[in-house]
């Protein structure tokens, strides 16, 4: 048999592949998928036995497909490309027989299970359903016994005959046997250490009487302590009682901070609710930050409105704000942050994100001197793994620039009150924004 027509006959073949998506064809046999699984590191979909006997179970697993390191191989039945194969029309490669998915399995085991088990002669259309029969289904594929002394193979069918053997039955009394012995000198040795357990006790008897004594001394300097404890415990306690007034305080502020956090965040619902932006054809998309010359030295914190990548892809909101250099707190910068929002599309996309995400801030003078930073993907980053809640913490530039930017005489970032920042998305890898 070829080596083209062996690889033929290990998947599922269809004779019009050039109709079906092709998500729905497997990673290593490259045809259409059967008992389709999926891998849990980055949703690489394949045949059942294809990941069986080409992916290795060892300990740590590394997917050859995503490079991501596991403690082990993880995957799960693809419930989902079992959908959408049953809604597939597929086309027969040796005949003209045309129908659905399920009723393609049925044709091809009636009329070209043209593989034959050599244990059972039961016939299959693939050497994949054939293999998988043969090490897993078939009554007449031969196992070894499990008895550690008896190493004969044996038809899976005649394995409880094989258990009742005399050659079996003996073999089982010789290793309990065995295992009794192996038993015995265990309780052997437990009654020797305890034999030297009981001499060690009786060697410190003598001792008795010495640590009695030292136990009179320390309870007389014990009720010494206790006094001396009394004393600090009345002073532990003035200070619990000041802690107290502390944490009273410490617990309005919470609590009004708490508050703060749920009108922000009803700010961000509200807002995706008034509207929703969506990158250009250039995978950009520019938000304006209105800004008056005598708020700039104050603090200030902005939110942009939700975008997303397309209408079934990413959710983001923007952040910018004022901050403070922490070595010198008289210079002040503009900082831009991003946030992962939940969509109601999450389970189709990617995660962790694996773009680079270009920011920056727009010259408005036309000259396209514009100040960009680019955030690189970390797929160890949580805040770029998928949105379990409203929406993930910040990741961004702190200090992006520093705030004179927008207010030196002259400059031309913010202009008529107003500075916009512009977010790309480099889904192509180009490594720059597409901007003049």
């Amino acid at each position: 048999m070829s080596t083209q027509l062996t690889k033929c006959l290990r998947g599922l073949q269809v004779g019009n592949a050039n109709d079906i998506d092709t998500t729905l064809f497997c990673a290593i046999c490259n045809l259409l998928l059967h008992k389709p699984i999926q891998l849990l590191c980055c949703g690489t979909r394949l045949c059942r036995w294809c990941s069986k006997k080409n992916l290795s179970d060892s300990e740590p697993f590394v997917c050859p497909f995503c490079q991501t390191k596991l403690p082990q191989k993880q995957e799960h039945a693809d419930r989902g490309a079992e959908r959408e194969l049953n809604r597939v029309i597929t086309v027969c490669y040796s005949c003209s027989w045309t129908g659905s998915y399920k009723d393609y399995l049925d044709h091809l085991q009636e009329y070209h299970a043209d593989i034959e088990c050599g244990n059972c002669y039961e016939h299959f259309f693939s050497i994949n359903s054939m293999e998988e029969h043969a090490e897993e289904i078939c009554e007449y594929r031969c196992v070894q016994c499990k008895l550690p002394s008896c190493n004969e193979l044996v038809k899976w069918r005649e394995l409880a005959i094989h258990n009742l053997s005399n050659q079996h039955q003996i073999g089982l009394l010789q290793f309990i046997v065995q295992y009794s012995r192996q038993g015995d000198q265990r309780s052997h040795n437990v009654d020797e250490e305890l034999r030297n357990i009981l001499q060690n006790i009786a060697n410190l008897s003598p001792t008795t009487e010495k640590v009695t004594s030292d136990c009179t001394q320390l309870r007389a300097e014990y009720n010494e302590a206790k006094v001396t404890g009394e004393r600090i415990i009345s002073q532990i306690n003035e200070t619990a009682k000041r802690t107290n007034e502390c944490a009273e305080k410490i617990i309005q502020y919470e609590q009004s901070q708490n508050t703060t956090f749920k009108d922000l965040n009803d700010v961000i619902n509200a807002s995706k609710f008034i509207t929703t932006k969506l990158l250009d054809i250039n995978s950009t998309v520019i938000f304006p930050f209105h800004l008056d010359q005598t708020d700039i030295n104050s603090l200030f914190s902005m939110y942009s409105t939700l975008f997303k990548t397309t209408q079934v892809g990413y959710s983001f909101i923007l952040r910018v704000c004022s901050t403070n250099d922490s070595t010198n707190q008289n210079q002040q910068y503009l900082s831009v942050f991003i946030s992962l929002v939940r969509g109601e599309f999450d389970q189709l996309l990617v995660f962790p994100f694996p773009y680079t995400i270009f920011l920056y801030l727009c010259d408005q003078s036309g000259q396209g001197k514009h100040i960009i930073s680019a955030i690189k993907p970390d797929l160890n980053e949580s805040v770029l793994s998928r949105p379990l809640s409203e929406k993930n913490d910040e990741i961004g530039v702190l200090n992006f620039c520093p705030l004179s930017y927008l207010n030196e005489t002259g400059n031309t970032y913010l202009k008529d009150n107003v500075f916009f920042i512009g977010v790309f998305i480099d889904f192509l890898n180009t490594g720059s924004i597409p901007v003049g």
